[in-house]
């Protein structure tokens, strides 16, 4: 196709309807292909010279406008994607009539521009209108109306109506069960979304029923070691440290780590309740799994941050692991400098020098993180709290152990007061409702290592 259609338009004429058409199909197929650019500069191309030839409101132009904002949304031109989105509907509107169902996709596009763009009020209104009308025209089990009640959930759950969430992501998943059948992807997507919907609303054990079933499911209809599964088994150990069965929560948790080994972060939150609960054993083969492939992911300073940071969570016993952790997390920072992961790297690279006894070093590299995380405007505030309490605590203790007891004191206090509140249950450790992170868990492992050396010290003298 991307041979013949010079010889289009020069056999039939740029402006040729056939031409045109040519043109719409070739642009797909270098969409499909995943060559974005050259789509989009043919769509763009593309209609303006629809619109010339059949007119602004053809079929094959709103055709045309759809694939052209479909094009500035992958892009990132969300803007031009709105614009085009709202002329297409009005045409839409008027042309085919508000109930078409080329109208209600346009609605649902349009809704989709308007979310991104931040008005999330319009998209709600726009949703709920589709809903009605997906209703009206498709009938309730159309796998369209079906959509339409999955994308007005999004809505509900961005503008914070959980209840009218939980009951529409019920309803939908109902139908879909029905309609779709219990093991098709769209319901298996269902059931996972209104587990996230229970557990937003707290209630936890229809969260882990649902979670259960899905990764039954998944695993009879994928097998054991499709990555569908292995989420699921993801999902199910998220439940069950938030109803606090945690011993099957590291099970499940492990069985991922294991089977999926290159998801290190997945690996680094098992390293941290592993180190939470004093499982001392299986920490340590965690963090020798996490470093080995930290070794082989030698361009990766994302992996080498959560390799050397699991390694450091805990005073070391195994000094040619620890050695291991600093030259990754040395090679880290060389790969992360200058980029959105280097104030990582460079607490990764300040708890290694910490552990490995270089406590000067690792104040000035602990210090540099908490500069470049201040730096950073694109770091969110929960994340830039988490990674100023780690760096102060394990600051506290180097400079205590260098000899500095009240400058490590007075950056005990700051930190301690500045911190997420530790938990009350430490069976229990959640925020929000939620289990919590691998770097919240981190920073309350600090807090309590720095707090036993600096005022355990004090109550001796």
């Amino acid at each position: 196709m991307e041979e013949t259609l010079p010889l289009t338009r020069k056999v039939l004429g740029p402006e040729h309807p056939d031409t045109l058409m040519a043109m719409t199909s070739l642009a797909y197929s270098y969409d499909v292909a995943g060559r974005k650019d050259e789509a989009l500069k043919l769509m763009e191309e593309t209609l303006p010279l629809t619109r010339k030839v059949l007119g602004p409101e053809h079929p094959e132009t709103l055709l045309a406008m759809n694939n052209l904002a479909h094009s500035y949304d992958v892009a990132g031109r969300k803007d031009e994607a709105l614009k085009l989105r709202e002329e297409s509907l009005a045409i839409d509107r008027k042309v085919l009539g508000p109930e078409h169902p080329n109208t209600l996709l346009a609605m649902n596009n349009l809704a989709y521009s308007y979310d991104v763009a931040g008005r999330k009020d319009e998209a709600l209104k726009l949703r709920e209108e589709t809903l009605t009308l997906s209703r009206k025209v498709l009938g309730p089990e159309n796998p369209d109306t079906l959509q339409a009640m999955e994308n007005l959930g999004d809505s509900y759950d961005e503008t914070g109506r959980l209840d009218d969430l939980v009951k529409l992501r019920e309803d939908v998943l109902a139908l879909s069960r029905k309609v779709l059948g219990p093991e098709h992807s769209a319901t298996l997507n269902r059931i996972s979304n209104l587990t996230d919907a229970y557990e937003k609303t707290g209630h936890r054990d229809q969260a882990l029923k649902l979670c259960e079933e899905t990764l039954a499911l998944i695993r009879k209809v994928r097998g054991p070691e499709h990555p569908d599964t292995l989420n699921a088994m993801d999902d199910l150990a998220e439940a069950c440290f938030a109803a606090g069965r945690n011993e099957e929560a590291m099970t499940n948790l492990q069985q991922y780590s294991e089977s999926n080994p290159k998801v290190t972060l997945e690996s680094l939150k098992l390293a941290a309740w592993q180190a939470w609960f004093g499982q001392d054993a299986a920490y340590q083969a965690t963090c020798r799994r996490l470093i080995h492939v930290a070794m082989d992911e030698t361009n990766r300073a994302d992996v080498a941050d959560q390799a050397a940071k699991a390694a450091c969570l805990r005073p070391a016993t195994d000094d040619a692991l620890l050695a291991q952790a600093l030259d990754v997390a040395r090679k880290g920072l060389e790969l992360g400098k200058g980029k959105p992961i280097s104030p990582w790297n460079y607490l990764s690279l300040g708890m290694a020098q910490h552990r490995s006894g270089q406590f000067a070093d690792a104040e000035h590299s602990l210090a540099l993180a908490e500069q470049t995380a201040g730096d950073a405007h694109d770091i969110a505030v929960d994340d830039r709290h988490a990674l100023q309490g780690i760096s102060r605590f394990f600051r506290a203790m180097a400079l205590f152990l260098e000899g500095q007891p009240e400058e490590a004191r007075k950056l005990f206090s700051q930190a301690e007061a500045q911190m997420l509140p530790f938990p009350k249950d430490a069976q229990k450790p959640v925020v929000g409702g939620r289990p919590a992170s691998p770097d919240e868990l981190i920073c309350w492992l600090a807090y309590k290592e720095a707090k036993a050396l600096i005022e355990g010290s004090s109550a001796t003298k």
